[in-house]
């Protein structure tokens, strides 16, 4: 999949976003988890990040991981 719509040539602003987005779930996810809670908000967070990562390394993983979790 080519990712390179003629925009820009890399895409900064959704990878940026999602991961920044994963990074504010973060902290409240592992503060839930260390109270008895559950862990998906550490999770989702950490998915977020990944998709974020790989998004900006141009690769299909960062779809893929996004899809997979949401």
């Amino acid at each position: 999949m080519n990712l390179n719509t003629g925009v820009t040539n890399r895409p900064y602003v959704s990878s940026l976003i999602l991961f920044v987005a994963g990074l504010a779930l973060v902290p409240g996810g592992l503060q839930l988890l260390t109270l008895g809670g559950s862990p998906y908000y550490l999770l989702a967070g950490l998915a977020l990040m990944g998709s974020g990562l790989f998004l900006w390394a141009r690769t299909q993983w960062g779809f893929r991981l996004y899809g997979a979790w949401y």
